[in-house]
């Protein structure tokens, strides 16, 4: 990657910025949308703690990546909640992309996301996903930055952590990274974070729906384990907390845009 093409993509961040404080705080209300089914989130998920500073969701393991990126989402939704006028972030290199998907924009409304305060950045590789991630957190006009990066354990070193540490503290916002290449390593993994969360899958309990006795699928769950936590004292570190990260609800009415393009029915003809 040339200097060039990453000094353009940082100047449409910034343009991208500076577009959403200028346009202040607008579409989904400040607490949207309503989940139902979701039970409290426990405290060292709070939005107001994560404010001004790094976080890690670390997958348990390679299966749990989207776990991890479920969980991201759902503490990015919520700092944003938390700042109304400003904007989130969400980094995604190209290879994670290939590997989990592209950010999917119904999905994203869902689950809390304003489309048009969020600006999603297309990064090359994981050197060019740090430099995004700590210019767009000394940005004051960002609630949280989401990076699903691919970065290894090489790369993410005490050093790097802690410019985006620093990062996040000058700006106000809270920086959200899911190293998906370093799925297992939350035990070992040594940074500047100021938390880190171990993230897993979990099996969710059906709901009964009237006299069906299979019921529906209950909200999907996703198994938070606490590792490290800087403030926070006499916690249990094999505990695992279960956050509902959405609960459809049963009435939810299929969109069109969800299924295929019905074609037009055509008149039967008449037997001979």
């Amino acid at each position: 990657m040339s200097p060039r093409d990453s000094s353009e993509r940082l100047a449409f961040l910034r343009r991208e910025i500076a577009r959403i404080e200028s346009a202040g705080g607008t579409g989904l209300p400040r607490n949207a949308p309503a989940l139902e089914n979701s039970g409290p989130a426990p405290a060292f998920l709070s939005a107001a703690r994560l404010a001004g500073g790094l976080h890690e969701i670390v997958p348990a393991s390679a299966p749990d990546s989207h776990a991890a990126l479920a969980l991201g989402l759902h503490l990015a939704a919520s700092c944003a909640r938390e700042k109304p006028s400003a904007g989130l972030v969400l980094v995604v290199e190209d290879f994670v992309a290939l590997e989990t998907g592209a950010p999917y924009g119904p999905g994203l409304v869902e689950a809390g996301v304003d489309p048009a305060r969020l600006v999603i950045v297309r990064t090359r590789d994981a050197r060019e996903t740090l430099r995004v991630m700590e210019e767009a957190l000394k940005c004051a006009a960002v609630a949280t930055v989401l990076a699903e990066s691919a970065v290894p354990e090489r790369l993410y070193t005490l050093d790097a952590s802690r410019r985006l540490a620093l990062a996040a503290r000058a700006g106000g916002g809270a920086g959200l990274m899911v190293p998906l290449a370093l799925a297992g390593a939350a035990a070992r993994l040594s940074s500047a974070a100021a938390t880190r969360i171990e993230a897993r899958r979990r099996s969710s309990a059906f709901a009964p729906v009237g006299s069906n006795r299979f019921g529906l699928p209950g909200p999907p769950l996703i198994g938070a384990r606490l590792v490290k936590a800087r403030g926070i004292f006499g916690f249990d570190p094999e505990r695992v907390h279960e956050v509902a990260f959405h609960a459809f609800s049963v009435h939810l009415p299929a969109l069109p845009r969800h299924g295929p393009d019905q074609a037009p029915a055509r008149p039967l003809a008449r037997p001979a």
